[in-house]
């Protein structure tokens, strides 16, 4: 039977999970989370930190940690009540009931529901399609992204203008414009 722990152990634990899934949200790149399986507690809070997630039909989602005296206590409950809303990321965490992949795209957890065997071409077409945009613009979207998840309202509005001005000073703007007016593909550098 394992003790119990002390309030320090737990704090120390959700500061380096909060960590963690902080360092995945902010990366400069979009992250696609592919999900087929179990994606419960920790699992799905890992989705949950991807910019987009593509789940096989046959997927399930669940936070049980309340089954065992727990709760998500690295960020899951705040991420999910950010990016689902408060009334299901309630029912969600207080239940520890088990959900399927279609009951987490209705709810907006996924973004992309697809067989299980289409799940491996699905997650490369949408990373061939994001990795063909300016480096530059994929990176100042996601800070203005992550400023709305994050921020109060003015806060985002500001971060989003300050984002914004740097894509807009940026050579892959200019590239991408000149690749439209030219009816050609954009070279991006992310520059």
């Amino acid at each position: 039977m394992a003790g119990a722990g002390s309030a320090d152990t737990g704090s120390a634990r959700s500061y380096l999970g909060m960590h963690l899934y902080d360092q995945i949200r902010h990366m400069p790149q979009p992250i696609i989370a592919s999900i087929n399986g179990y994606a419960l507690g920790g699992g799905m809070l890992l989705a949950m930190a991807c910019d987009v997630r593509v789940a096989a039909d046959t997927a399930t989602f669940g936070y049980p940690e309340i089954k065992l005296g727990i709760f998500p206590g690295t960020g899951g409950t705040i991420l999910l009540d950010r990016l689902i809303g408060p009334a299901n990321a309630r029912a969600i965490c207080l239940t520890g009931e088990l959900f399927g992949a279609e009951r987490a795209y209705q709810l907006g957890l996924i973004t992309h529901l697809v067989t299980k065997y289409d799940l491996a071409a699905e997650t490369a077409r949408l990373a061939d399609l994001m990795a063909g945009y300016s480096p530059v613009a994929m990176r100042e979207l996601k800070c203005a992204l992550n400023a709305s998840l994050e921020m109060s309202f003015e806060a985002a509005r500001e971060a989003e203008i300050k984002a914004h001005a740097r894509c807009f000073a940026s050579n892959d703007r200019l590239e991408g414009m000149n690749a439209f007016i030219e009816k050609r593909s954009p070279n991006f550098r992310g520059d």
